[in-house]
């Protein structure tokens, strides 16, 4: 979370969004788990693990870069391999 909340608070003015998406079965521990982490996105909660079956999600949590046209274009990125492919996209180098 440190390292998403880093890279939001760095590119999305230029366009980067985050929506997070929760498998949680209980509403008041995904409750819980927004007021710890304060994270500045969007977040919803899949009680009908309807985006988990579409996105074929097998672990969690899973990262996926959506662009602007609803294509996937990278998924499975973490840490610095996450970063890297952000700033890439942002800045181009």
């Amino acid at each position: 979370i440190p390292n998403l909340k880093m890279l939001y608070n760095q590119f999305h003015e230029k366009g980067l969004d985050i929506i997070g998406i929760s498998a949680d079965q209980k509403i008041d521990d995904w409750k819980a788990t927004l007021e710890e982490q304060k994270e500045p996105w969007l977040n919803y909660i899949d009680l009908n693990r309807q985006a988990i079956g579409e996105y074929k999600v097998q672990y969690i949590p899973s990262i996926f870069i959506i662009d602007e046209n609803g294509t996937i274009i990278a998924e499975k990125l973490r840490g610095k391999e996450l970063a890297d492919f952000i700033f890439r996209l942002f800045i181009g180098k």
